[in-house]
Formats: C-alpha cells, sequence, structure tokens
C-alpha cells in the first residue's frame, strides 16, 4: 500500500512535472507572439468575435453592454431608439447584409461612441436624430473609428461630430439634410474623409482647431450655407485625387478630369489644388469664308466642347443685328451691310456659360426691281395703275423713273397713267437704293377698246315652276371669247352663250352678263326680272297602332314647297266625325272597321295652297309581324319549332312565308325544320296582309354539335383533342369513372346574354358537362386560335371567361397565353379549372400602346451610382432633387429590391453576394402620368485576398499556422480530448434531436449553403445518415430557412407550431389538407381565401417544411408535419 501510494504520488508528480512545462511552453509561445507581432491582435487570432443579434434599440444597447471588445452587435431589422446609445466596447455594429436597415432617432437620440477601435458600418440608414454619431471622450483622445457604407440624413444637428478624436477614418457614407455632415473640431487630428456624398446640408464639412486631416475624394452637392469651412491646416486633396464640387466654376482644357484652377475652402487659406466638378465648356466657332454679302446665308460651326464629358451643351448665337439663335450650327442671313460682332454663349447641364466673339464683314446687294399694272389689258382712255414691288434686301429704294413708252414718265413710286390709242407699250421702271446700286425692269401692255354687251330673256316673268330662257345679243369689233351670268339668286354663275334658269323663290332678281373679247377686255349689262311664287304640294301617310277596336291611325305628313316652306296644317277626318288639326302630325281614333275620307290641306309661307284627299280603310293599314322558336338553343340534326306570333289577329294575314338559309321554304303559318349544317343560320319570316302588302322578321339560330366521351378509373389524366373539331384540347383528371359531353356553339348561343364588358367575344363557344361533377379533381383546357380571329384584338389581353348561371353574366379566367408558329394556329390560351360550364375566347380592340411620357414634370436625379465598387455587397443609392415614385427595378433583367422612407433618396438592395463583372440597374420614375426610364451600369471588381492575408505576409501566417498547431498537439496530449469527445457527442444528440425529416427523408441539395467545415463535423458525427444531407429543396424552388435553424432552433420550432395550429389562415390549409391532398384551385374553393392569403400561408408552410407541392401540382402535407399532428393529439 505505501509502495503503491508513492507510485501514485510519483505518477502525479510526473503530471503536474509535464502540466508545467506545458504552461512554460505554452506562455513562451505567446510571448514570442506578442514579441514579433505586435500589430495582431490576439484576441481575434486565438478566439472568434461574439455576434449578438439585436431587432430593437433597448436590446441595442443591453447588446452592446453585454459584449467584450472585439465583438460584433448586428442589427437585423429597422428599430426606433427611445435614449442615447452608448459604444462604449472596441466593438463593431453593423446592419444586415441582405437588407437596408433604418435607425429612427425619435428627432433627438443617435449613437455616442466614447471608446477607441469602434467600427459602424454595412447598410445601416440613421435618421430623424439630432447628431447620428458623436465621437468624444472627456478623459481621452478617441483613436481607431471607423465609419463607414452607412447613410445619415434629416437631422437637426450634425452627422458625425468627432471631438478631440484623431486617426479615424469616414469613407464611403451618404449624409445628407443636416447643419453639418461632419464636424471635426478641438484639435481632432489626423482623421481621413474620403469617399463620401453629401448632399443637402447647410455645411458639409465643418473643421476647427483640428491640423492634419486628410479630406480627398468626396462628392459635395447642393449645400445651403458653403459646402466646406476650414480655420485650420487641412489636406484637401492628394496628389491627383481632390474632391468633387457641384459649384466649381472653371474648366478643365486638358481633359484630365481635374479643374485649371483650385477650389478654395471657406474660413481660411485651404485649398483643393486638384478639384472635379462641373467644367465650364471650351467656346470656338468657324463660318462661312469669303466675301460675304447681304444675299448670302451664312454657316456658323461650333467646334466647342465639354470637359464634363456629357456632351449635353445648350448654345445661344448673337449675331449682332438682334437676331439670335439655340440651335449649335445656325444659318443665318444679314439684312443691310456692314461690320457685326457674333458671340456663342455655351452652358452645359450645370448652367454654367462660357463666351467667346467673332466679328463678319457683310457687303450691299443692289436692289431689285419690279411692277404690277391693273387692269392687264388696258382700255382707250381709262387710267391704268401701275404698283411699284422692288425690293432691297439690304437697304431701302430712294428713287423711282418710270418711262410710258408713249412719251410719258413719273417720278412717283406708284403712278396711273391714261393710254390714248389702242397699242402696245413697253413700260421701264429705274430704282435706286440707298447705297447708289440701280435696277430696271421693263414690262407690255395691251391698251384695247371695250365691247358691248346686251342680252333678252324669256318669258318676261315668271314663276318658280319656269324655266326661263336667256339669249347673248353682245357685240364687238373682235370676237366675243367668253360669257358669264349672274342670275342674283346666288346660285352658280352659267358660262355658256345662251343659257336657262329656273328661280327657287319669288321676288325680283337683277340679272348680270359679263362679256370678255379676245384682247381679255370685259363688259357687262344688267337688267331685272319679277318671279313670282309656286303653290305647295300636300301629301301624307298613314299607319295603325293597336288591331282591336276603337283603331286609333297616326298620320304623317309629306307636304312639300320647292319655293319655301310650309307654314300653317288643316286636317279633316270625315265619316263618324268630323274633326280639323294643325300639326304635321297627328292620331286619329276610328271607332269600328270602315271606309272613312282623310283630308289636308298645307299653306306655304308665301300663301299658296293644296289639299290631298284619299280613304282609308281601317283594317287594312299593317301590322307588325314576330315569331319564336323551339329549343332556344338547337343541336345539329334536331328539330326546331317555328311559331308565328303577332297582337293582331290572323284575319289580317292572307300568307306566311319562311326562308332558311339551308334553301327551305315553308308557307304555313307554323312549321318545324331540321338543320344538318353545323353553323349559325338566319330564318326569316314573311307576312302578306289582306290589302297585299308585305312585312318581314329576321332572326339568327345558334346550332351546337354534342360529343361524348367516356372517362376510365385511373391516377393519370386523360387528354381530349378537338383542335379540328372546335380548335379546343383539354386534359381531365377524375377521381371515378364518368361520361363527359362537349357542346359545341358556332357562336354565343340565343339563351346566353352575349356582352361583356370592353372585350369583343370572338371564335367558338365551348360547353363541357361530366356525368357526376363531384367526381371532376381538374381541368385544363387550351383554345386554339388564328391571327384571323384576333384581328384588331390586342392579343396580350384574351382571356378565356366562363358563363355564371347563378348572376348571369361572364367572368374571366387567369389566362395563359403561348405563341404559336403554325399555319393553321398563331397561339394557345389556356387555363386550369376546377369546375365546368360554358367558355369562351374574348379580348380588347387594339389601342395605341403607351409609350415613355415626359411631358409632365419629372424631378431630377442629382446622386447616381458609382461606376465601379471593389465590394461584392456595394451600397446602391439614387437620389431625388424632389418626392418621386421608382417602379420596375431590376439588376441584369432580374427583380432587385427598392426601399425608401422620404420618396427622395431609394436604396437598392440584393439577396446575394455579386461576383466581379459588369451589371446593368434599370427602372422606371414615376410622378403622376409622366414616367421616364433610366439604366446605370457599374462594375464589380474585388480582390480574392482576405483581409487579414492584406495585412500579414505568407511567412508570418505559415509562422502564426505552426505555433498554433504545436499549441493545439500539447492540448490534445493533455486533457483538451476529452472536451473535444463530449462536444461532438452533444453535438450529434442536439442535432438529430432537432432533425424535422427523420432519417428516411431522402432530399439532397442543401448541404451547399452549409460551410465547409461544417459538412467535415457532420459527416464525422452522422457518417451517411446526415440529415443535413437528406434535405430536398425542390419545393417549388424555395428554399428551406436552414439559417434560422441552425442559429436559433427553438425558435425555428415555434414557427412551425405557430403555422400549424396558430395561424387561422394556414390551420385551414392543414385542416384540408390533413383529409386529402388537393390543388391550389380547390384549396381556394375550400378554404374562401383570397388569392393573395391563400399565397402567403402556402409560402410560409412551404418554407418551414410543412408542405410540399408533387409532380402533378398538388398540395400535400410533409411527414413532419403529420408528425406534429399526431404529436399535438397526444398532448
Amino acid at each position: 500500500m505505501i509502495g503503491q501510494g508513492f507510485k501514485g504520488r510519483e505518477k502525479m508528480m510526473k503530471r503536474n512535472v509535464v502540466l508545467k512545462k506545458t504552461q512554460s511552453f505554452l506562455i513562451t509561445s505567446i510571448v514570442i507572439l506578442i514579441a514579433f507581432f505586435p500589430i495582431i491582435n490576439i484576441q481575434r487570432v486565438l478566439a472568434n468575435p461574439t455576434i449578438r443579434y439585436v431587432s430593437d434599440g433597448a436590446n441595442l444597447q443591453d447588446a452592446i453592454n453585454n459584449s467584450v471588445d472585439g465583438d460584433i452587435v448586428q442589427i437585423n431589422s429597422s428599430i426606433t431608439l427611445s435614449d442615447y446609445i452608448e459604444i462604449n466596447k472596441s466593438i463593431t455594429i453593423k446592419g444586415n447584409s441582405s437588407v437596408a436597415v433604418f435607425v429612427d432617432g425619435s428627432g433627438t437620440f443617435g449613437f455616442n461612441v466614447t471608446k477607441d477601435n469602434v467600427t459602424i458600418d454595412n447598410n445601416l440608414i440613421i435618421y430623424n436624430c439630432s447628431t447620428a454619431i458623436y465621437i468624444y471622450n472627456i478623459s481621452q483622445v478617441l483613436e481607431n473609428i471607423t465609419i463607414s457604407n452607412i447613410t445619415i440624413h434629416n437631422c437637426s444637428g450634425y452627422g458625425v461630430f468627432l471631438k478631440s478624436s484623431s486617426n479615424n477614418t469616414v469613407y464611403n457614407c451618404f449624409i445628407n439634410d443636416t447643419v453639418a455632415a461632419i464636424n471635426i473640431t478641438m484639435d481632432s487630428d489626423d482623421n481621413s474623409i474620403r469617399e463620401n456624398s453629401f448632399n443637402r446640408n447647410n455645411i458639409s464639412i465643418y473643421i476647427s482647431s483640428s491640423d492634419d486631416n486628410e479630406i480627398y475624394n468626396n462628392t459635395f452637392l447642393d449645400s445651403d450655407l458653403f459646402h466646406a469651412y476650414d480655420n485650420s491646416d487641412n489636406s484637401w486633396n492628394l496628389s491627383t485625387y481632390g474632391n468633387y464640387w457641384d459649384d466649381y466654376n472653371s474648366t478643365d482644357s486638358n481633359s484630365d478630369g481635374i479643374g485649371n484652377i483650385y477650389y478654395n475652402i471657406t474660413g481660411g487659406s485651404n485649398k483643393d489644388y486638384t478639384p472635379r466638378g462641373f467644367f465650364i465648356p471650351i467656346v470656338g466657332f468657324t463660318y462661312t469664308s469669303g466675301d460675304l454679302s447681304t444675299s448670302d446665308t451664312i454657316t456658323f460651326t461650333d467646334s466647342s466642347t465639354d470637359p464634363n464629358d456629357v456632351n449635353s451643351l445648350t448654345f445661344s448665337w448673337d449675331f449682332g443685328d438682334s437676331s439670335t439663335s439655340a440651335s449649335q450650327n445656325p444659318s443665318h442671313q444679314y439684312s443691310d451691310d456692314g461690320a457685326y460682332k457674333v458671340s456663342l454663349t455655351v452652358t452645359n447641364m450645370y448652367q454654367q456659360s462660357n463666351i467667346t466673339n467673332e466679328t463678319v464683314i457683310i457687303q450691299n446687294v443692289a436692289p431689285s426691281a419690279d411692277f404690277t399694272f391693273s387692269p392687264a389689258i388696258g382700255i382707250v382712255d381709262q387710267a391704268v395703275s401701275f404698283s411699284d414691288s422692288s425690293s432691297d434686301n439690304d437697304g431701302s429704294i430712294s428713287s423711282y423713273f418710270w418711262d410710258f413708252g408713249d412719251s410719258s414718265n413719273s417720278t412717283s413710286q406708284n403712278p396711273s397713267h391714261t393710254f390714248t390709242s389702242e397699242s402696245s407699250f413697253t413700260v421701264i421702271l429705274n430704282v435706286t437704293d440707298d447705297d447708289g446700286d440701280y435696277s430696271i425692269k421693263e414690262k407690255t401692255i395691251t391698251i384695247s377698246d371695250r365691247p358691248s354687251a346686251d342680252f333678252t330673256f324669256s318669258p318676261s316673268s315668271g314663276s318658280t315652276s319656269d324655266t326661263i330662257t336667256f339669249n347673248d345679243t353682245s357685240t364687238d369689233n373682235d370676237n366675243i371669247s367668253s360669257w358669264s351670268w349672274d342670275f342674283g339668286d346666288n346660285s352658280t354663275a352659267a358660262t355658256t352663250q345662251n343659257t336657262t334658269h329656273s328661280f327657287s323663290s319669288k321676288g325680283t332678281f337683277n340679272v348680270t352678263l359679263n362679256v370678255t373679247d379676245g384682247d381679255g377686255v370685259s363688259n357687262e349689262k344688267i337688267k331685272q326680272i319679277t318671279i313670282i311664287n309656286s303653290d305647295p304640294t300636300s301629301d301624307f301617310s298613314a299607319s295603325l297602332n293597336n288591331a282591336t277596336r276603337p283603331y286609333t291611325v297616326t298620320f304623317t305628313d309629306k307636304s312639300s314647297d320647292s319655293d319655301g316652306s310650309i307654314a300653317n296644317y288643316s286636317w279633316v277626318f270625315g265619316g263618324d266625325e268630323t274633326n280639323i288639326s294643325t300639326n304635321s302630325t297627328v292620331s286619329h281614333t276610328f271607332s269600328g272597321n270602315g271606309s272613312y275620307s282623310i283630308s289636308l290641306t298645307v299653306t306655304d309661307n308665301d300663301g299658296g295652297t293644296d289639299e290631298k284627299n284619299i280613304t282609308i280603310d281601317v283594317s287594312s293599314i299593317l301590322p307588325k309581324p314576330n315569331f319564336c322558336f323551339y329549343p332556344a338553343d338547337p343541336s345539329v340534326d334536331e328539330t326546331v319549332w317555328f311559331n308565328y306570333s303577332s297582337i293582331y289577329q290572323d284575319g289580317c294575314i292572307s300568307n306566311w312565308s319562311w326562308v332558311l338559309e339551308d334553301g327551305a321554304r315553308f308557307y304555313t303559318k307554323n312549321m318545324n325544320h331540321i338543320f344538318s349544317a353545323h353553323k349559325t343560320q338566319n330564318v326569316t319570316l314573311t307576312v302578306t296582309y289582306n290589302n297585299g302588302f308585305t312585312q318581314n322578321k329576321t332572326k339568327k339560330i345558334v346550332l351546337k354539335k354534342t360529343y361524348t366521351n367516356l372517362i376510365n378509373n385511373s391516377n393519370s389524366s386523360k387528354t381530349f383533342d378537338y383542335k379540328t373539331e372546335m380548335d379546343t384540347v383539354f386534359r381531365v383528371k377524375t377521381s371515378n369513372t364518368s361520361n363527359i359531353t362537349i357542346d359545341h356553339y358556332t357562336s354565343i348561343p340565343n339563351s346566353i346574354n352575349n356582352s361583356i364588358n370592353s372585350y369583343v367575344p370572338f371564335g367558338d363557344c365551348v360547353n363541357i358537362t361530366l356525368q357526376n361533377l363531384s367526381r371532376l379533381s381538374w381541368i385544363n383546357l387550351s383554345f386554339y386560335y388564328t391571327q384571323q380571329d384576333i384581328k384588331n384584338i390586342n392579343e396580350s389581353s384574351i382571356k378565356v371567361f366562363y358563363w355564371n348561371v347563378s348572376d348571369e353574366k361572364w367572368v374571366g379566367i387567369d389566362t395563359t397565353l403561348i405563341s404559336l408558329n403554325s399555319t393553321n394556329h398563331s397561339g394557345i390560351a389556356r387555363i386550369n379549372i376546377s369546375h365546368l360550364t360554358l367558355f369562351m375566347l374574348a379580348g380588347k380592340i387594339i389601342q395605341e400602346t403607351m409609350e415613355e411620357n415626359t411631358t409632365g414634370v419629372l424631378p431630377e436625379i442629382i446622386v447616381s451610382l458609382n461606376t465601379s465598387y471593389n465590394s461584392s455587397n456595394p451600397y446602391l443609392t439614387i437620389s431625388y432633387s424632389a418626392i418621386a415614385s421608382i417602379r420596375n427595378a431590376t439588376l441584369n433583367n432580374n427583380s432587385i429590391n427598392v426601399s425608401t422612407i422620404d420618396n427622395i433618396t431609394f436604396i437598392f438592395s440584393y439577396d446575394e453576394t455579386l461576383k466581379n463583372g459588369n451589371y446593368t440597374l434599370s427602372f422606371t420614375t414615376f410622378n403622376g402620368s409622366s414616367f421616364r426610364n433610366y439604366s446605370f451600369i457599374f462594375n464589380i471588381n474585388c480582390s480574392n485576398k482576405s483581409s487579414i492575408s492584406e495585412s500579414i505576409s505568407m511567412g508570418e501566417i505559415i509562422f502564426i499556422f505552426i505555433i498554433l498547431f504545436i499549441l493545439f498537439l500539447v492540448f490534445i496530449k493533455t486533457e483538451g480530448f476529452l472536451i473535444f469527445s463530449r462536444y461532438f457527442n452533444d453535438k450529434n444528440k442536439h442535432l438529430l434531436s432537432l432533425s424535422p425529416f427523420g432519417s428516411k427523408t431522402h432530399t439532397e441539395g442543401l448541404t451547399t449553403s452549409l460551410s465547409n467545415t461544417f459538412n467535415e463535423l457532420n459527416d464525422l458525427v452522422f457518417g451517411n445518415d446526415d440529415p443535413w444531407k437528406m434535405f430536398d429543396v425542390s419545393m417549388n424552388g424555395i428554399c428551406y430557412n436552414i439559417d434560422l435553424f441552425v442559429e436559433k432552433p427553438d425558435a425555428f420550432v415555434q414557427i412551425q407550431n405557430d403555422l400549424m395550429f396558430t395561424d387561422s389562415d394556414c390551420k385551414k390549409i392543414v385542416e384540408i389538407l390533413k383529409n386529402d391532398p388537393v390543388s391550389a384551385t380547390n384549396l381556394k374553393i375550400k378554404t374562401s381565401l383570397s388569392i393573395d392569403q391563400l399565397s402567403q400561408s402556402l409560402t410560409g408552410l412551404i418554407k418551414y417544411g410543412l408542405v410540399y407541392v408533387d409532380n402533378d401540382e398538388i398540395f400535400k402535407l410533409t411527414e413532419h408535419a403529420i408528425k406534429l399532428i399526431k404529436s399535438e393529439k397526444k398532448e
């Protein structure tokens, strides 16, 4: 026992020695690491930081308080602050990489940083604060604080306030709508402010009593007071990188992207020596060379350039003669000679202008002489008027001299002259302009004698019913060449030598004859003729209003007056009574059958009268026929019965005649017929009355053809192809054997309303019925159509409509349209339904396609995307000058999320990390009815090196790896393997207990979402029965929420229970699927949920592994869901 005790103590001593040696080795290793690698954060190397997730303001402060240096606090969703958040640990505060996280400061609160080595970054949007981030510690100078990749806006104070803080960095941030975006004060030195965007701040950067700060590669936009204030000694640019100033007002003559002169910083002597901004244009132009005069059109050619490479310049030309132009390359003609100063002002899109001038010399052009005279052929001893039409384009006419060719002249501008003999004379006009140049014009005028005009007419007086004959008796020394008769009643003139005319109204008219001789000389003669009135013509018709006594007859006036209008009517009804009426249309009641004398006397507006008398037999006035037929929707080869129907007695009718479109004829009051052709046909009934008169009635007969098929009970669906018969194919699934019947109509049946609001029906109608409707599982209908079918129809508007029997109206169904390149059909309209009725196709009339409309007021984009990023998760932000609306956002034609809180700044977010390459962001800006499409192109260029490898050489990494490996071996050699084994055993049990699938659920594909390390760990623990590798993601393409299951399994299980047993909509779906799997259409009917409710509920159940969809699009419960239901029943 003593020996054994001694040996035990010896073993214990040896073990203590080993432990002491191990302890010494560990301490020595750590000392070596600290000595050789002081820049390495030992805590980072030896331990992974803790990530703490928060979703509200109170939990955020608790998470910070519970953190240790090096931890990460991640804000997963938007929060509202109710107090200041104090960051008193050397930690990282960041947002969610997938979506933008909004932090609302409630008008007052923000972040107070009081500790070194703090980072705030990654997708945070901080707004509605007094000061968003306040960096200050009264006891020390704060260093190594990084603010990056965040947005700050709508703060009543500062965005970032650096006070007695040095060696800090603010980069790649958007700070808008603050008093000062960044305030640096009280010996805050050696800070770096770079790659930020400032917009709509009172002052963007304010620096006082702080030196050696570097401010470069920032963008300054739309500051209220000034962009920057600096009363200290700081650097506002690197050798090639300055800042972007939207009020920079100089040019870039060498096109290197840097302004020619520096940008002054307000408050001191600081300058940005390599500024960038909106450069003013470089202006120049040329014009047509050579000797120029007022007759020349001079072309001015712009040679200006825009250093901004935007090339959206506007131009303003001043030609020195009060003429201007806004064209880039205008043409101009001067109206007078002289020397003109031509100025070109060029303005860029930022309203910056530059100007240049040239002097243009214009020479005089001689005038152009011309004149006219009237009449064209002069008359002897009658004055001829001469009118000057000379012109001088570059001045004025100063003198005139006329030579009339008969030894007479004049110096007036517009003289008159009388020629005393018949002949041809040459008239010359000589004009001189104000510069002494002259021009001559010659013309020949003919002087002639007048012809003698005269005529006779017969009869010498007449009435409006007479035709008057007019005969020409004119004479001339030469021959008369033309005649023109004006009858004085605004009628069309006659141009023959002799003519006739009828006057339409009474009165005295002046008839004028104008004759022209061979020299073109005219003369006229006027005579009066008196026309008296013509009497009107009386006429009327009668129609019977009813077929039983007493008979009421309507008399309608048809009288006329050729030279005026009817002024009065006088009706006299004879027979059993006498009645007088003065209306144009009257009704009169007769007590019985018989003949009656009716007279109408009319008086016209000139007092003329006429009377018409007729005798009518009341029973002979025509009634209106009608007929009905049965059945209302007959089939081909079915007997159709046609029956005459009218309110009148048969005694009025002597004959019936039926004419059918297929050629059949019948002559009885009622008849029946069998139609053999399957088409819509017209049937016309013509009745002949006892007085020999006829009337007819036509109706349309829509015929149907019926097809019956047997569906055998089977697990698969059955397809019926009726493209040849009715352009229709359908696939049906029933739960048991049943007969299916298809009624094919060539158009909408007579018994059905054919009106569809804003839609036009086309094609055939199909009515499908099942022998036992309860056996129907689903039916897929495909309607084929041709280009002729959809002529004038907007193809994208085509829908399948079904007849709702209870509401008696057509109802549209969501329809899938498929285009075909077939000679027989151009497209298919396809639907999936679970009920049967009458179906048809309809579409909307083609309307003009709406194009981009920019006629309204659209806000401008004032902050746009950068063109390149070195991050695979870039921060994409667009800001407008006013409130706007964004729709249809896509990234490389894939939908992308858009978020905003003020409808001015918009953030585009995406779910996946972007790879290196080029990307196109497209979206549409709306403002009322106006909209504009935008596209931005940028690229991703990320380095493949990690952040650690960038700061540590490969040799250092190898050395650290060797040291850590030695430490690991020592750890394993002692007690570490026990902990390691216990960890794997616990992990095995824990994961197996959480799996919702069981070992027999054959699924795959999710392991790609887990890291390689975790895969290897699962292989070691589970072997081939790993439940993670057995999970199937084929459920409608929606990935199972594995992240929540791994990180928070209790929350995951709670969500499953809530969906199954608490959420009302999901419970309805689960209760139905417990009994029998169903389609989406049946789910909607049985649950009475809307499409949106059903879609949201199904998405949640599928996402959390409770429901899946098989290949036949049938929804079923998963095995795990069934187990949860059984477990709930036991409890």
